[in-house]
């Protein structure tokens, strides 16, 4: 019995299915057929697009959150969301031909920080200026550790008189 369903069940599979593909070559010319799967293919890169770009702003909100309860630093914050910039320009560029990377600097890192922290402590202003006065510390602080001169001896050059 078993021989005989294996060949039944292989011709209830395979009968609708050659059905469907000549009813679709039959009832379609192959501009029309060529035009609909390159429609089916731009529908899935524009989901797939979507998805990365939900999947890396909910890491990006997730970051200022751990850095509102301060569980990060705001250092490990800019380095994080500037690691998912290149995981996404990563992921951008897979799927674009066009793309050109680009990476955010850290002043542009922070105003979004500063953005989206406002946004998720909208209904809380005194813990709102708390926060902000904190990440505006962290970021002086980033900024004149950036900015001191180096100890290494640089060579100077003489003029000659």
């Amino acid at each position: 019995m078993n021989a005989l369903i294996r060949p039944i069940i292989v011709a209830v599979v395979l009968v609708p299915l050659a059905v469907c593909v000549f009813g679709l070559r039959f009832g379609c010319d192959s501009t029309d057929l060529r035009r609909m799967v390159r429609e089916v293919r731009r529908r899935e890169k524009l989901q797939q697009w979507r998805r990365d770009t939900l999947r890396f702003t909910e890491a990006r909100v997730e970051v200022v959150r751990e850095l509102i309860a301060q569980r990060r630093s705001l250092t490990q914050a800019l380095t994080r969301l500037q690691e998912l910039d290149r995981e996404q320009s990563d992921s951008i560029a897979k799927s674009s031909k066009t793309y050109k990377r680009y990476f955010s600097d850290i002043e542009e890192h922070y105003q979004y920080i500063i953005a989206i922290a406002k946004g998720l402590l909208k209904d809380r202003p005194e813990e709102v200026e708390v926060v902000l006065c904190r990440l505006e510390k962290e970021y002086q602080q980033l900024q004149a550790s950036r900015n001191v001169p180096s100890a290494m001896p640089t060579k100077r050059t003489e003029q000659s008189r």
